[in-house]
């Protein structure tokens, strides 16, 4: 059996952030880290060297997701998919900017988030 994919979850809002990690567990996904600021996310990717990145826009610390998944780019091709309440134009346009794998508004359903991880991982 391969191993299994290895997810970097990086979402300041915490009670989302557990049921969300507890949902992809189940799903049979590892999260090999759980971040809560931008900055902190940037250093666990270095570190971690996930498979793939889900990434909240509006988080903890100085920096927001879109900013922190530009300077992971800069270093890793590490597939990065975007969550986030807002469906604004503008900040939709900023996080394209980054090449993501997605761009998913919340709520998000586990169903389609699995089957966005499957459909590029092809596990």
């Amino acid at each position: 059996m391969e191993h299994p994919l290895h997810i970097l979850l990086v979402e300041d809002e915490v009670i989302f952030a557990m049921l969300l990690k507890a949902q992809l567990i189940r799903a049979g996904y590892d999260i090999c880290k759980h971040e809560v600021t931008g900055e902190n996310a940037i250093i666990s990717a270095q570190q971690e060297k996930p498979d793939l990145i889900l990434m909240d826009i509006k988080l903890a610390g100085s920096i927001d997701g879109i900013e922190a998944a530009s300077n992971i780019k800069s270093f890793s091709d590490i597939p990065i998919i975007f969550m986030t309440c807002y469906d604004n134009k503008d900040v939709r346009k900023r996080a394209m900017k980054t090449n993501p794998l997605d761009y998913l508004v919340k709520p998000i359903t586990i169903e389609k988030l699995k089957l966005i991880i499957d459909s590029y991982f092809v596990r």
